[in-house]
């Protein structure tokens, strides 16, 4: 990532647990996506295409490990288990969660951001526009 080690574990601190034990984004998602934008995001002054380059990039990342995983979401990565809960942190700990299966998805993140890294995304077959909002019928106001 650059820069020294502690910063960066500083910084991400946050991300362990789905977002601070919030179970959403599983922070090796989250660690990569990190990883992506100090290497290929944009600074002040630099061209937008960077900012681009960075989207397509985690876009195809989240795209390869939903693949591999069918979701990024930490506590359905985890089979439901939620380790906020006193039967949860039993489950968590008991069924070594941790070492097996959170440590496959940080082996499985370091590999798809090594993959982006050797083999460049294409921007014209990645960027995917947001989804299109339903119509909004008009409604009148009946008295």
């Amino acid at each position: 990532m650059g820069g020294d080690a502690d910063t960066a574990l500083r910084v991400a601190s946050g991300f362990g647990g789905g977002i601070a034990h919030q179970q959403e984004t599983c922070g090796a998602v989250t660690g990569a996506i990190m990883v992506l934008g100090s290497r290929h995001g944009r600074a002040p002054g630099e061209p937008k295409d960077r900012t681009d380059d960075t989207y397509a990039r985690v876009q195809e990342f989240v795209r390869r490990f939903e693949a591999c995983h069918g979701t990024c979401k930490c506590r359905e990565l985890l089979g439901g288990c939620d380790f906020n809960t006193e039967a949860g942190k039993r489950e968590f700990k008991e069924r070594g969660y941790r070492e097996a299966r959170c440590a496959a998805f940080i082996r499985d993140a370091v590999r798809i951001v090594e993959e982006l890294e050797r083999d460049p995304v294409r921007l014209d077959q990645t960027i995917r526009p947001p989804p299109a909002a339903p119509p909004q019928e008009s409604r009148r106001l009946r008295g």
